[in-house]
């Protein structure tokens, strides 16, 4: 699912969930005031502040599970996915029943620690236990919930919450009107939709990560750490968040009583609803940061994040506008004109709201970078001076319940709006007011507002619902449009293809892959194996047995799913595609869109009649492409090219959707010959598996491997004899320890040179001819032990540093651009040993990478992962038409 769709669906779904707990919110507390009495309904929000304390033990788990099973399912590496899950399974089942036993005594002792009204202490310890029991079955619930959430399901993740209202309202109206009005029945109630919603979560695990198992066996002492890395800090800044958002109430129930904390949860239920809905709107960009991140795609993050920035808060502060505007009329209709008193108490609640809520999809960022270790230590300082200004202002000072919306007003405004702006700029590289410039916009919006309030019933009369609907909508349609007119025309734009663009129809492919005829080269074999690994997550494959050994095609054709031209048509692959074609552009059935990838590797061609021969077969590549087909070729070099040839495959680049050149050396040539649009894709043995040493230390032999030529497949003494000489001298004056050299070639025209190699260099060095081609796993087995590896294969020198080793490439840069140009692309140039240099300065390059391993090896990891980042990327967005 592409970034757009999925954030459109997963913010339907969490507007849909608000607008369904939004309903029940604005039905349900004036129904349990009305049935219950005000001292009682106080006691419902508090036993889930309270029992939400238990949440502290529980985060440090649940929080950083997503970020590293996602960074698992990612890489596709289940059996770690299974540890990381397993690990957080069986830690959290240890911790609850260590809890468990905690929370029943306290609530049933609750009248001990807590005002309680006369005559329900039984109901009130039932609702305290029923609660403790849902937060158990939802801490489990919140494990199995990671599978969808990884997914970027953020609307079945939020379907539990619907189940979990759904059934708790139907026992609610079942029980109350049926049995009798009472705290218990409410507990049972809410018990009841914790049984059920915990169950299709459950389900949701099961679909989502079939190949995740629970067995407590998996559990790991290694990988718990790491999730307490992140964790520890999580359970710092839940603590803190606690004594931000969960204190006000307990402080208002032990200083004030239980009816003043009744009258304050009433009005505090719009400033959670509010927050409910920013953070669930905020968290529909959680899964989006967490896969942007893990595939390094930062730029489209902190884009995502700006825009989300800016529009939470104007959206934010068109609610708290509107509401500042009927307060009044509000709390008289909703509740009773008793509570009309409360207006300015109402106002200064959610007037921090939008500046303080804006900021929420930042916080996804945290996660993402890992940095919670500053955050948490200001949060919980910050929570420890809102907790203690709260308790001075209610004691002490007659602001009483104002006192706590002060103390709350001020303090996360300064961790909020000020501090977590400036520190997550930094952390991203950018201007520090970045995200000030979002949030203040809202401001704007609120001082319209408290104006319009002086003087909006001088001017307007609202006595019942019908006519408060209608003054709520207008305003905030008012609202709404003066937001837009504060948004830049270039967020407007994003939030348009963002939002508001209408999804694509998901349409099936078909890739036709032309894979390599010259098959006398692992390196073949090797960048067409992993391109069919990196194309099947696309599509159906059809791989061209028509003119590639059968061998060669069963290396490289490792899934089931694959199927072969030959099992489909006997034609060749272009006429056998054209039929296709054809045969859909006058069929009314589903549409499939048809692609033919030609294989990697390298293009190069002189002479007139070449040139002709290569138009001719670029006549029906320009067929197949208006005929529908999408023609494609990444990973691969070009050049030279004389007059002719360049012209002919300039020609051929216009039937092309997608032509793209491993190194800048070819993008020049492209560009000289005016290509139609080449870009860069790197090599595609950047993707290839093995990324560290196979066989042990690698220090007792060095790997060499050479062609006799700068192309083709004529061996050429005179080409190879100042390499041999380079070799012996570079060998010979290296002050290196004296190692065995294993000469070794995994083409098969490089067979004369090694043995060549060989007798010259056996009389000064213990050298060793392997003589026979190498295959794939042999190779990768040889030079994962080396100490390093000297060539002029390109295949060879990627492969060996796949494998953990040094490898140095022997080459004139003249001759060997393709070498030259890849590596300089990846910093990877002080690697190179340029035969137009001097023996000492190539030998002065050597010693000081050898001396410098780790370090070398490290640059080479970066680009790897760049690279891999790159080609999964830009492969993503190929097929995501």
């Amino acid at each position: 699912m592409n970034t757009a769709s999925a954030l459109k669906k997963n913010l339907i779904s969490q507007i849909l969930l608000f607008l369904l707990n939004g309903v029940i919110s604005f039905w349900l507390p004036p129904f349990l005031v009305k049935n219950l009495g005000i001292g009682s309904y106080g006691l419902i929000p508090l036993s889930s502040s309270l029992i939400g304390y238990a949440i502290i033990v529980t985060v440090a788990i649940n929080s950083s599970l997503s970020r590293f099973l996602a960074l698992d399912l990612t890489n596709h590496n289940y059996e770690a996915a299974n540890r990381t899950f397993n690990t957080a399974f069986t830690s959290l089942f240890v911790l609850l029943m260590i809890l468990a036993p905690f929370l029943f005594i306290f609530s049933y002792n609750i009248s001990s620690f807590i005002s309680i009204p006369a005559g329900i202490g039984h109901d009130a310890s039932v609702l305290f236990m029923c609660v403790s029991v849902a937060f158990i079955m939802s801490a489990f619930a919140s494990i199995f919930n990671s599978s969808a959430y990884i997914a970027n399901r953020l609307d079945l993740v939020n379907r539990v919450s619907v189940i979990n209202t759904y059934v708790r309202v139907i026992f609610i109206f079942g029980i109350f009107l049926l049995l009798k009005v009472s705290l218990t029945g409410y507990g049972i109630a809410i018990l009841f939709g914790s049984i059920i919603s915990s169950s299709y979560s459950y389900y949701l695990f099961k679909k989502f990560t079939p190949t995740i198992k629970i067995n407590f066996k998996l559990f790991d002492k290694s990988v718990l750490s790491e999730l307490l890395s992140m964790g520890w800090w999580l359970i710092v800044i839940q603590l803190g968040t606690i004594l931000f958002l969960q204190i006000d109430l307990l402080v208002i129930n032990k200083v004030l009583g239980n009816v003043e904390a009744g009258k304050y949860g009433i009005i505090l239920q719009w400033s959670n609803m509010i927050r409910t809905l920013s953070i669930t709107l905020s968290g529909a960009l959680g899964p989006l940061i967490l896969n942007l991140y893990a595939k390094k795609d930062f730029d489209q993050m902190i884009r995502l994040t700006k825009l989300s920035n800016k529009a939470l808060s104007l959206f934010v502060g068109c609610m708290v506008s509107v509401l500042c505007i009927i307060a009044p009329a509000l709390l008289t209709i909703w509740i009773s004109k008793d509570f009309a008193s409360l207006k300015w108490l109402f106002i200064l609640v959610l007037l921090p709201l939008p500046i303080n809520l804006g900021v929420l999809p930042l916080f996804s960022l945290n996660r993402a970078y890992n940095k919670l270790r500053i955050p948490g230590i200001y949060t919980l300082f910050m929570g420890v001076c809102n907790l203690l200004l709260a308790i001075f202002l209610v004691s002490e000072t007659s602001l009483k319940l104002y006192g706590v919306a002060v103390a709350s007003g001020i303090i996360l405004t300064f961790k909020n709006f000020v501090f977590m702006p400036i520190y997550v700029a930094h952390n991203m590289g950018i201007s520090k007011t970045t995200f000030f410039k979002a949030s203040l916009s809202s401001i704007v919006l609120v001082a319209i507002a408290l104006i319009t309030s002086t003087f909006y019933y001088t001017i307007f009369e609202i006595n019942d619902w019908p006519h408060l609907i209608v003054h709520s909508g207008a305003l905030f349609i008012f609202f709404c449009a003066l937001s837009y007119v504060l948004l830049s025309a270039s967020e407007k734009k994003m939030i348009v293809s963002t939002v508001l663009k209408k999804p694509v129809k998901k349409v099936k492919k078909k890739i036709f892959y032309k894979p390599a005829v010259q098959v006398e080269n692992i390196g073949d074999l090797l960048i067409n194996l992993v391109e069919l690994d990196l194309l099947r997550p696309f599509g159906q494959v059809v791989i061209d047995d028509s003119a590639t050994p059968s061998w060669f095609v069963e290396e490289i054709s490792t899934d089931k799913s694959d199927q072969l031209l030959s099992q489909i048509s006997d034609k060749p692959l272009l006429d056998a595609l054209t039929d296709i074609l054809k045969k859909q552009l006058f069929s009314k059935g589903e549409r499939t869109q048809y692609y033919l990838v030609i294989q990697p590797g390298h293009t190069s061609r002189k002479g007139l009649k070449r040139a002709i021969k290569h138009v001719q077969l670029n006549m029906k590549y320009h067929l197949l492409n208006l005929l529908g087909c999408k023609i494609v070729r990444v990973g691969f070099s070009i050049g030279p090219f004389d007059f002719y040839n360049g012209l002919s495959e300039s020609f051929a680049s216009y039937s092309y959707s997608y032509y793209a050149v491993r190194d800048h050396e070819s993008l020049k040539i492209a560009n000289k010959y005016k290509f139609k649009k080449p870009q860069h894709f790197p090599d595609l043995a950047w993707a290839y598996a093995p990324e560290k040493k196979l066989n042990g230390t690698g220090t007792d032999y060095i790997v060499i491997s050479m062609r006799s030529n700068a192309f083709g497949v004529n061996h050429d003494s005179a080409y190879l004899a100042p390499l041999i000489e380079r070799i012996k001298n570079v060998l010979g004056k290296s002050g290196q320890p004296p190692v065995k050299i294993k000469v070794a070639y995994q083409v098969k025209y490089d067979r004369e040179p090694s043995i060549e190699i060989y007798e010259s260099l056996k009389s000064d060095f213990d050298v060793e001819l392997i003589d026979h081609k190498l295959t794939l796993q042999e190779a990768i087995g040889l030079y994962g032990g080396a100490s390093y590896i000297i060539s002029n294969r390109l295949h060879v020198l990627l492969l060996a540093l796949k494998c953990g080793t040094l490898s140095f490439p022997l080459v004139d840069k003249q001759d060997n651009r393709k070498i030259t140009s890849i590596f300089n692309d990846n910093d990877l140039n002080n690697l190179i040993l340029d035969i137009k240099e001097s023996a000492d300065e190539n030998i002065q390059k050597l010693n000081a990478v050898l001396a410098n391993e780790e370090n070398n090896m490290a640059g080479f990891k970066k680009a790897q992962e760049s690279n891999h980042t790159t080609i999964k990327k830009k492969l993503s967005d190929l097929f995501a038409v």
